[in-house]
């Protein structure tokens, strides 16, 4: 940008100049000045337009991921929350489905269905409830629905609140806003 200035500068300084030269001369060295002044705009337009397309496919960038955020896509993934040794696990997949599983020790409980989702909450309506531990396997039919409350950070982490969903093996109260992050 400083040599396009540069080059402006000349030329307007030598346009001034020029008239002091005979008339055949000032044609021959304009032609050349603006030859040469053509192609220096040229090449700083490249590189203008090269430094712009940069800066613009980053904040691109940066706008996509705050959508996302902003987006009932945001829940999309595997949260999970850690309540010493129960472990909960939150799977949103792209093609509707829900699953939340928790595990402690040697048990492992799920619940699995569908779901639809807003940008800060998701509606599920499960479907089977199961259980499982080392020597025993159950699941059942259910008809239930939660309710979500969701609020998606840097698409790391979720906190989240549903007065539906149960406690965990160590009684930890899902009602309450829960950290979960991101697998």
């Amino acid at each position: 940008m400083k040599r396009l200035i540069l080059l402006l500068f000349v030329f307007c300084l030598l346009s001034c100049v020029c008239p002091l030269f005979s008339a055949e001369e000032k044609l021959g060295t304009a032609s050349e000045e603006l030859s040469e002044l053509g192609e220096d705009l040229k090449t700083a337009g490249k590189a203008a337009a090269k430094g712009l397309s940069a800066a613009l496919n980053s904040a691109g960038e940066a706008i996509n991921k705050k959508a996302k955020s902003m987006s009932q896509k945001a829940c999309i993934g595997s949260w999970q929350f850690k309540n010493a040794k129960a472990v909960t696990t939150l799977t949103f997949s792209e093609d509707g489905t829900f699953q939340l599983q928790q595990k402690s020790g040697s048990q492992n409980m799920y619940w699995r269905g569908s779901y639809s989702a807003t940008a800060s909450s998701a509606s599920c309506h499960l479907l089977l409830k199961g259980s499982g531990g080392l020597f025993s396997k159950t699941s059942d039919e259910i008809d239930e629905t939660w309710t979500i409350s969701f609020k998606v950070s840097d698409d790391s982490e979720m906190r989240l609140s549903s007065p539906d969903m149960p406690t965990d093996a160590n009684g930890y109260d899902f009602s309450n806003l829960t950290l979960f992050v991101k697998q």
